[in-house]
């Protein structure tokens, strides 16, 4: 019997909820963002986020919000059952971000899933599980606090074609990742934990203040793009556009560092992506994108979030208007002065990742980016001599930015050319990036507030017994300059985080030089300290690569905050030159600085 020929009839319900969790269930990141979406809108203000194998095998998601009835718990795993909307006219003023009722119903029918509540009107919690094996919608007693955890296994289990696009574990972990970042970006108050395999890769507190405010942007898009960016905050016509552009000439590789909001909802827009270019095209060097952090607020009667199943796409009543607002708001702000420097020169560039979390590991929780230049002075004027370099006193200081040297170019891959004035200034790329980590390192120990990189992919090499007895004797201190070091199996040491500025050193290079100095490493005093230190910095261990204008601009703006007198292991970091000793060099009185030819 042909297709053409065959009745009409009602889709099974899952067949139809499989149907939708096409729509809405992509991948592991889209079932994490729903359940996210419902934890906000339930006004959580903790959220503990545990996913193992990418998300494939379990997703879990914890919130502290106000929790479902349980004689809600099965209706809310029915298709089109919602607490966020009840007529229609709602649907022209949609506050919550989830509002269409078909996610839980659509999740559960590639997964196994289990949902627990507790109110703060009940004495205990109740639970229900379902999946499209079976079903169990009676609501059984639970222990759980109050607010609610949804757990998602072994997701597409049952439609094993969908499961096979699925990417390697990495790349889908990274997805999950980076909406956990656009989430956090888009609810400051609320904080986050992601456990990653049992492991904790991110938590974020939630901010109480303009430092923590920065503090978590930092986390996120990076101290370079706040000290390169513009902050801005205007409005206008029943309109308001606030939040960060990075500015003239500082542009990414990728279009990865792009977060725009409306309303508080993460989107996708292409009016406000068009607009951003248009104001930004002329400003970037050519293959370079913009990096933003944009939030734009209207009343919701103006904007139609219910164009698209995942509520990434949005309509505005009037684009045009919308378009041209923020195209004038971006060239303001583009017109601003550079917006504050939250670090000093001698605080070099970093990304914070918040350091893994264990019963023993006697590490230390602060996080912390100075708010102000004077705190690091109050810190450098206690500061002594260090080797042949300036005292740290002398090296920490305000520096400009954008950088008063021009940016020239660079001589091999380890020497950069710049001009400021009427000088030549040379820096020595890997002398100079010792120094700077040298000095971070040292101020890190001695403050004892420190946030180390977690490497994506630990790094691991096999030692002897010895080493092995050292490593676990050293691992408080350790990660005390930033760390982490563990002994797996059979004497295979495994280097599971860096301080976040070494980020850019031969990783192989760095852990044989960390396993040469562990013995006694406990005892050390403040001159050993210093020896270990060195050695961890040491220019032979930076890796050669080429620069691009932005990076190497950053560089040099920090390089300008260590002065032309600093100094690595008695060897200059820069040196200029000026007209005289030009026409020295040309007069034959620097004979051994011509090239023969």
């Amino acid at each position: 019997m042909s297709a053409h020929a065959q009745r009409i009839q009602a889709m099974s319900p899952l067949l139809a909820n499989q149907i939708a969790a096409g729509e809405v269930v992509e991948r592991p990141s889209s079932v994490l963002k729903e359940l996210l979406e419902n934890a906000l809108d339930a006004g959580a203000r903790q959220i503990e986020i545990d996913v193992e194998g990418g998300g494939s095998k379990l997703i879990r998601v914890r919130d502290d919000g106000c929790g479902i009835h349980p004689d809600d718990l099965g209706l809310a795993l029915e298709r089109h059952a919602t607490s966020k909307i009840h007529e229609p006219a709602d649907l022209a003023h949609i506050h919550s971000l989830g509002f269409r009722g078909e996610a839980l119903a659509s999740i559960a029918s590639v997964s196994h899933l289990r949902l627990i509540s507790c109110r703060q009107d009940q004495g205990h919690a109740w639970q229900v599980a379902i999946s499209a094996a079976e079903r169990s919608a009676r609501a059984e007693p639970a222990s759980h606090p109050i607010g609610t955890t949804v757990e998602v296994r072994d997701l597409f289990f049952n439609t094993p074609a969908r499961r096979k696009f699925l990417r390697s574990e990495r790349t889908e972990f990274n997805h999950l990742q980076e909406v956990v970042k656009r989430i956090a970006l888009s609810r400051f108050d609320t904080g986050f934990i992601l456990r990653h395999n049992q492991r904790q890769v991110l938590r974020l507190k939630p901010v109480a203040d303009e430092e923590q405010h920065s503090q978590r942007l930092a986390s996120i898009a990076g101290p370079g793009f706040i000290e390169q960016s513009r902050q801005f905050d205007f409005s206008a016509t029943g309109m308001r556009l606030r939040g960060w552009l990075g500015g003239p000439g500082y542009g990414r590789a990728q279009a990865d560092l792009q977060y725009s909001f409306i309303n508080g909802r993460m989107v996708r827009d292409k009016v406000i992506h068009h607009a951003i270019r248009q104001a930004t095209e002329e400003l970037l060097p050519p293959g370079r994108y913009a990096a933003y952090v944009i939030y734009l607020e209207l009343d919701e009667g103006e904007v139609d979030v219910n164009v698209h199943p995942t509520k990434h796409e949005v309509r505005f009543h009037e684009a045009r208007l919308v378009h041209d607002f923020i195209v004038q708001s971006l060239n303001k702000a583009l017109r601003q002065g550079p917006a504050p420097v939250l670090e000093t020169a001698a605080a070099l560039v970093h990304e914070l990742a918040p350091a893994p979390s264990g019963p023993s590991s006697g590490r230390p929780s602060h996080r912390r980016i100075p708010g102000h230049a004077a705190s690091w002075r109050e810190i450098a004027e206690t500061g002594a001599d260090y080797h042949n370099s300036p005292s740290v006193a002398e090296l920490i200081r305000e520096v400009p930015v954008p950088p008063q040297a021009r940016y020239l170019g660079t001589l091999g891959e380890q020497y950069l050319l710049a001009r400021e004035g009427e000088r030549l200034l040379i820096v020595d790329r890997c002398r100079a990036q010792a120094a700077i980590a040298r000095e971070r390192l040292k101020q890190a120990w001695e403050d004892g507030e420190f946030c180390g990189q977690p490497l994506l992919v630990p790094f691991s090499r096999p030692v002897d017994e010895t080493i092995a007895a050292q490593v676990g004797a050293a691992k408080p201190g350790l990660f005390r300059l930033g760390f982490e070091l563990d002994i797996m199996g059979a004497g295979r040491v495994v280097l599971r985080q860096i301080p976040s500025f070494l980020q850019a050193a031969n990783l192989d290079a760095l852990l044989e030089r960390l396993l040469g100095r562990l013995s006694g490493f406990a005892e050390l005093e403040q001159a050993g300290l210093v020896d270990m230190i060195d050695s961890l910095c040491a220019p032979e261990l930076w890796m050669h690569g080429v620069l691009n204008p932005t990076e190497a601009d950053s560089l040099l703006n920090v390089v300008e905050g260590l002065g032309t007198g600093a100094m690595f292991d008695g060897q200059p970091v820069l040196i200029q030159i000026d007209a005289t000793s030009m026409a020295d060099l040309f007069a034959g009185r620097l004979p051994g600085l011509i090239a023969k030819r």
